[in-house]
């Protein structure tokens, strides 16, 4: 079965509710005709018949819309087996997006959401969104922070922000449930710490944001990583 992500759970059961619209519009719309064709010449009715295309094509034009957002949303399989997908970022401050990704605010994740991770670029697209071509790396080994860095840059990646990271878990929240996710950029932490999403170590529920040593040794094999190809920046 192929898990979908909330969003476009959401962008289909929109375009449901449209068509059924459409559907009852349509079956207006046919009576109308049958009505105009027995010889039934009112104004009233050929307004009617009017009005009625002109919502359908509304209709139409909110189906449209609603396709255009999912075509670039992949299946959550998709994602695991590390091919390329649209990232879209809504940039807010980092406590905002920590809520709205539902992730929960104990230890670290509360001391993340206090301090400063935003570069200075990404206070320049708050209130904006964007979309960016990321990936998520599986080494399928331990690895170093620096060595994984290496890998990323040779295929024309860049390491994902926690900005970038808090995206993600709010589009593709069960994700984290299944592996650790990384994110390798230091930004403005002094103590060279960055961020990963993972889950309580009691409670699988519980999804965190925490932080972990950037030259603490190895990251293990059931860790991935989050990038962003560099052309997309």
């Amino acid at each position: 079965m192929i898990i979908l992500c909330p969003q476009l759970k959401q962008n289909l059961a929109n375009i449901n509710s449209l068509k059924s619209g459409l559907d009852l519009e349509l079956s207006k719309l046919e009576e109308v005709f049958k009505e105009l064709k027995n010889g039934d010449p009112s104004t009233s009715l050929r307004a009617e018949r009017k009005e009625l295309i002109n919502k359908i094509k509304e209709v139409k034009i909110k189906i449209d819309s609603e396709i255009n957002k999912i075509e670039g949303d992949l299946p959550v399989k998709e994602i695991e087996s590390g091919k390329k997908f649209n990232l879209k970022v809504k940039y807010r401050k980092i406590v905002d997006m920590i809520d709205a990704a539902g992730l929960a605010k104990l230890g670290q994740g509360s001391y993340i959401s206090s301090i400063a991770f935003l570069n200075p670029q990404e206070e320049k697209l708050l209130g904006k969104e964007i979309e960016l071509k990321a990936k998520i790396f599986d080494f399928k080994k331990d690895i170093s922070s620096k060595d994984a860095l290496k890998e990323l840059d040779k295929k024309g990646y860049r390491p994902a922000t926690l900005i970038e990271l808090l995206a993600l878990a709010e589009v593709y929240p069960d994700l984290q449930k299944k592996f650790s996710i990384v994110s390798l950029h230091l930004g403005s932490s002094v103590d060279r710490q960055v961020p990963y999403l993972g889950v309580d170590s009691l409670v699988e529920s519980i999804r965190q944001v925490n932080l972990h040593w950037f030259d603490n040794g190895d990251w293990k094999t059931r860790c991935r990583f989050l990038a962003i190809l560099k052309e997309s920046n």
